[in-house]
């Protein structure tokens, strides 16, 4: 018998994945639920087992290849000369989707995702079962929806007429052409020359981290209502807390774990601001999960602190201190960087005085956090020196008003500039 192996939906928001190493060779026998293969996916590598036992009698797709979910990567068959289909599905069967769907992880593993997710899942899966759509890839499909273009529009130009990436581009520059000529009248060339064609340079290919990150952001600016709110921290006394911590401890302890700590108390001062935006209504959550951005060079990546305000600061310390480096060793796992209700971005280590954050969707809010800096400042009617630090909020309108937004980042402020309140370090 022949069993197809297709590329599995390993996250909600998976699309395609790159292959990145296959375990097994062509003739190989393969135990089911041994490691077949490993995919990368957007921002991490997930191991793939074998769905059967068999052998893996024809690998489609090599090494560093790029497949849309639901694609037939390989054969495996139970008899070792078994015949072959001479040609393989495109993948837009409803058993291959259901199953790519049912390929994911686990519920256990998927611990940091909330039952709203699951809903949404739900949905998709309904939606693709009784869709009667034009085929096309999911980055054509995509593209297609983040430009305004209909799909039934275009003539595909991949296997069996499937719409590609490269036909949705094609109708793209059409489309930028003719608005070019229809707003300023413009000649062919100059039209050419505003889509940039005709400009020097190179072009630079996204990996997945890039294309997820540029998606993630343009949608989040797109559809969320932003506004910010700016506040200065006096870190003082922090500063003295912190020197006195590492003097006792081998973990060493950052500003960055103090702010989180901050937060996470303050989050659950405002749990407003720990929720999400939905059609159904606004969720409150109840966890207290604590992002961190990392900026990594081919873009950015969140990994979560879960449960921030029940963990003490050194514990914050040492978990933040170890999903860093797995992130950018490309080592975190799926559920080390899901799940999170609110991000905290510091680019205050670059020197930078104050700036403002794009929300990682489907959170709410966002703190950016400044350099600190020895400035004056007037205590009690006189005038010292302190270690001054601005901290910038971003919050989504839909959910946050004013008002809630001024009194998170002052109960944040409050925690830092007596750090006392985040002791003692045993929760």
């Amino acid at each position: 018998m022949v069993h197809n192996v297709i590329m599995p939906k390993l996250a909600e928001t998976m699309e395609e994945g790159t292959i990145a190493r296959w375990h097994k060779a062509e003739g190989e026998w393969i135990e089911k639920g041994e490691l077949l293969l490993e995919v990368e996916m957007e921002k991490t590598t997930m191991e793939v087992p074998s769905p059967v036992s068999g052998y893996l009698r024809k690998v489609l797709f090599q090494e560093g290849e790029t497949v849309p979910v639901t694609r037939v990567i390989a054969y495996v068959t139970t008899i070792k000369d078994e015949g072959l289909p001479t040609a393989p599905p495109d993948g837009s069967g409803a058993e291959e989707r259901k199953a790519a769907l049912h390929a994911g992880p686990s519920p256990d593993e998927r611990r940091g995702e909330s039952h709203v997710e699951g809903r949404i899942e739900g949905r998709e899966i309904a939606a693709l079962e009784g869709e009667d759509r034009a085929k096309a890839s999911p980055a054509a499909r995509r593209l297609a929806r983040e430009h305004g273009i209909d799909l039934s529009s275009l003539h595909g130009t991949g296997p069996g007429g499937r719409i590609t990436e490269a036909d949705v581009k094609k109708a793209i520059e059409v489309k930028v052409g003719k608005a070019g000529v229809n707003e300023a009248g413009a000649s062919e060339a100059t039209v050419r020359a505003q889509a940039g064609t005709q400009l020097p340079g190179r072009v630079v290919k996204m990996n997945q981290t890039r294309q997820v990150t540029a998606r993630r952001l343009s949608e989040s600016k797109r559809t969320i209502p932003h506004f910010y709110v700016s506040i200065d921290v006096d870190m003082s006394e922090a500063v003295r807390m912190r020197e006195k911590l590492n003097a006792q401890s081998q973990v060493r302890i950052s500003y960055n774990d103090l702010i989180i700590k901050a937060v996470s108390f303050a989050l659950r001062d405002y749990p407003m601001m720990n929720s999400r935006f939905s059609e159904e209504g606004i969720i409150v959550q109840d966890a207290v999960n604590v992002g961190v951005a990392v900026s990594l060079e081919d873009g950015l990546i969140v990994p979560v602190i879960r449960n921030a305000d029940k963990k003490s600061i050194r514990e914050i310390a040492d978990e933040s201190r170890k999903l860093v480096e797995k992130a950018r060793g490309g080592t975190l796992s799926l559920d080390e960087y899901t799940g999170g209700t609110f991000t905290v971005t510091n680019m205050g280590m670059l020197g930078v005085d104050s700036f403002t954050a794009i929300i990682n969707p489907p959170e709410v809010g966002i703190l950016a956090v400044g350099k600190i800096s020895l400035k004056p400042v007037v205590k009690d009617g006189q005038l010292s020196m302190g270690h001054i630090m601005t901290i910038t909020l971003s919050v989504d309108h839909r959910v946050i008003d004013g008002s809630v937004a001024a009194g998170f980042l002052n109960a944040v402020k409050s925690y830092l500039e007596d750090p006392q309140k985040l002791l003692p370090e045993s929760p």
